[in-house]
This record gives C-alpha cells, sequence and structure tokens, in this order.
C-alpha cells in the first residue's frame, strides 16, 4: 500500500513539473547584431540616389505567455543605432551624407514549439509589427537637410532555440530574425524619400521562466 501511495505521488509530481513547464511566463534580455540589407535605391520622388545602412549592435527585452506545450504568445522589443549613408550626383559632383538613426521594432509573434519538454526547445516564429524610426539630420558646410521619420508596419519571420540552464528556471537562447519594413522620411520641402530595409537579426540571451 505504502509503495502505491509513493508511485502515485511522484506520478503527481512529475506531471505537476511538466505542466508548469507546458505553460507559464519566460522573460528574456537579448543582445546581438542588426544586418541591414539595404540595396542601391531610386526615389522618384526625391531624384536619382543610392544609400545603405551600416551594421549595429542591438539590445532588446523579450516575452513569451505559453498557453500549452506547442504555442505560445511572443512580445518583443529591440533597438539598434545604425548608421545611414546617402550619396547623390548635383551637377557635376557627387555628395555622400551620413546620420545615425535609431531603429526600433516592436513585434508580435506566434511561437510554434518543435520540441517541447525537451532541453533544447525549437521554436519557429512568424511575426507581425510596427517599426519606430528617429529624425534624419544630415549636416553639410553651409545647411543641415532634416527629414522627419515615423514608424512602418512590418512582417517578418524568426527561428530560434532555448537551452535549459540545469534543472532551474533559467535558460540560454539563440535567435534568427527577418523583417521587412520601409523608412518613410519627409524633409523640410514636404518630398516624400521612401527607403527599404531588410534586416537579419542574429540574437543571444539569457532568460527566465516563471
Amino acid at each position: 500500500m505504502r509503495k502505491k501511495i509513493a508511485c502515485l505521488a511522484t506520478i503527481a509530481l512529475t506531471s505537476t513539473s511538466l505542466s508548469a513547464q507546458d505553460t507559464g511566463w519566460l522573460a528574456r534580455a537579448v543582445g546581438g547584431w542588426d544586418s541591414l540589407l539595404s540595396p542601391v535605391g531610386v526615389s522618384e520622388s526625391a531624384g536619382d540616389f543610392n544609400y545603405h545602412f551600416t551594421n549595429d549592435f542591438l539590445v532588446g527585452l523579450e516575452g513569451e505567455y505559453r498557453f500549452n506545450r506547442r504555442l505560445g504568445l511572443e512580445l518583443a522589443i529591440h533597438q539598434s543605432r545604425p548608421d545611414i549613408v546617402v550619396g547623390a550626383e548635383i551637377g557635376d559632383y557627387f555628395v555622400s551624407l551620413r546620420d545615425s538613426i535609431t531603429y526600433r521594432p516592436l513585434t508580435v509573434g506566434l511561437d510554434a514549439h518543435l520540441t517541447p519538454n525537451r532541453r533544447a526547445d525549437f521554436t519557429l516564429t512568424p511575426l507581425i509589427g510596427r517599426a519606430f524610426f528617429s529624425d534624419l539630420d544630415f549636416e553639410m558646410s553651409s545647411v543641415t537637410p532634416r527629414f522627419n521619420s515615423g514608424s512602418d508596419l512590418m512582417w517578418g519571420g524568426a527561428a530560434a532555440v532555448d537551452v535549459g540552464i540545469g534543472d532551474g528556471p533559467w535558460t540560454v537562447s539563440f535567435a534568427l530574425r527577418y523583417l521587412d519594413a520601409t523608412l518613410e522620411a519627409v524633409d523640410d520641402g514636404g518630398v516624400v524619400t521612401s527607403l527599404d530595409l531588410s534586416p537579419w537579426t542574429t540574437t543571444v540571451g539569457v532568460g527566465y521562466r516563471f
């Protein structure tokens, strides 16, 4: 009889432990690298020019609420500050301007857990969200062209893995994200310039389940 009671107690504790891993919150702090793949572009409203973004280090906060062993809802915000370099031909001269821009994507995604209840938890996530940009001030010798930026809807996807540290609530994460967004800037004359962004983001983070 005692053996049966002990066996039932063990099963109950194990089930409770697994159930706790199946649902609940995961908070994560990450750092990584934004690789902003921006091809040479031409703006019909502002004339011919080319541009590119420099890559930059990023920081971010992420959180997931896991409904069950397979699905969770993720909210994430990252921030980086790459440089944007714009070149244009003016008469017989080629002018190159540079300024830093704050790039802050806020995304929501549906996490699909491919290996639930494993130490290495792989996920695939479709993403939607909004990208927020700071204004641009290009300094020249005589004038300072200013462009007002706003925000833009974005979409993308992510592949990630969370690896448990021992038997505790801490995890280490590795992720690769792709996002598609457009930076629209309006100069003092009301001319709208659209620049395409296609960043690949790689991150490493530390998470805590509770």
